[in-house]
């Protein structure tokens, strides 16, 4: 092979080894889906002193340990509605959530005229799991399950407890075809034994094991401090609240879901729902291809605040077709050896590659097209509701 021919191969290798963020054009608004978390980072501190120069009342908020920071944009009157937007409560599926977050930023400071509502923007809630392309926190702690009363921190779930060893195997972890099969088989037959809702209800989160998936946590997690006392400081002075919890994974490939609160019911909560969402399709995991968490953000921010209208949804973009039995199977794979790697390491490091690379396929696919439908169909959905709101 000619010195040239070597040189061209290595550019072309080194090019695909390495992770390339991709440029986006949305409604006339250029924006970048991250590299890592530093670049994100890097991506939002661009746009928060664009924003700081561009709004002069605008707020630039910040917590340094855990590094969390966010933004505040106030409406030109007092007695407006507010917009929570908030991303990253599960780390790896952060980078999705924060470049909608950008987008809609960007497409605010070019709107004219701008809706009469307050902004409140929280970016990156996990910063530990973002980094490390991971759901849980620093102490392994699924933050989305956190959000909950002293009273249900400790309440037991039985269809973890009869799934555990399943959800848990001991030892390095490999990406194997054989594992995969074997572990296919084994909750094929706990589906046929135990059902459907057995295996979606393991899924809730559980206090038992701190190595587990789901992990509620024992205590109030820092991060979760930090969110409740910015949420509480602005939807204080609030009468309207809408907050949308942006996530990845969950659902059919490419597709934006709705995710209600299952508690969220009564017929005047209802009525709410259907004037700012109105024809989307919202589940209240009723559904059979569903289920219904406990401690997760939105629900803490409605439950809290009873005495105001407060609207909680969650945006939760599919990506492995988990809505299906093959694409379930998958999404809860990866996530059992992820978690196994996590706790026990894998046999190789090609394995540990096979593993991260699954869970990024998961939560964060590098697929133009699938980039391209987060953040059409995501903006699209925060604008629509967000002029609905407005006028409630």
């Amino acid at each position: 092979m000619s010195l040239i021919s070597s040189l061209v191969l290595i550019c072309f290798t080194f090019a695909f080894a390495m992770p390339l963020s991709t440029t986006h054009n949305v409604d006339t608004v250029s924006v970048q889906f991250p590299q890592n978390k530093e670049h994100a980072d890097s991506l939002w501190q661009n746009l928060s002193q664009k924003v700081l120069t561009q709004t002069s009342q605008a707020r630039l908020l910040l917590n340094e340990t855990p590094h969390m920071s966010g933004l505040w944009l106030p409406g030109p009157e007092q007695n407006l509605p507010l917009l929570i937007l908030s991303s990253g409560v599960h780390g790896s599926e952060a980078f999705a959530g924060t470049t909608l977050q950008r987008l809609f930023v960007e497409q605010w400071l070019n709107k004219t005229p701008k809706p009469k509502v307050h902004l409140l923007l929280i970016h990156g809630i996990n910063d530990y799991g973002f980094m490390h392309n991971q759901r849980a926190n620093a102490a392994h702690v699924d933050l989305n399950r956190n959000f909950h009363s002293q009273a249900e921190i400790s309440i037991p779930n039985p269809n973890y407890q009869k799934l555990q060893s399943l959800l848990e195997p001991r030892g390095p972890a490999t990406a194997s075809w054989w594992d995969k099969l074997r572990f296919t088989l084994k909750i094929i037959y706990v589906r046929i034994v135990e059902g459907k809702k057995a295996i979606l209800g393991a899924l809730q989160g559980q206090s038992e094991s701190a190595q587990g998936l789901f992990y509620t946590g024992q205590a109030e997690q820092p991060e979760t401090k930090v969110v409740k006392a910015w949420l509480t400081e602005f939807i204080q002075p609030a009468q309207t609240v809408l907050h949308i919890d942006l996530h990845t994974g969950f659902g059919e490939r490419g597709r934006l879901h709705f995710f209600g609160s299952s508690q969220f019911t009564s017929p005047e909560k209802m009525s709410l729902l259907k004037m700012v969402f109105q024809k989307a399709p919202i589940d209240l995991g009723s559904d059979d291809d569903f289920y219904v968490t406990h401690g997760d953000l939105t629900d803490w921010t409605w439950k809290t605040f009873p005495d105001k209208k407060v609207i909680p949804m969650v945006f939760e973009f599919g990506t492995m077709d988990s809505q299906t039995l093959w694409g379930g199977l998958n999404s809860l794979w990866i996530g059992v050896i992820h978690n196994q790697a996590v706790n026990y390491g894998s046999h190789s490091p090609k394995e540990r590659e096979k593993i991260d690379n699954l869970t990024t396929e998961l939560f964060n696919p590098p697929d133009f097209e699938w980039q391209k439908q987060v953040l059409e169909q995501g903006s699209h959905a925060i604008w629509e509701s967000l002029e609905n709101v407005s006028h409630l």
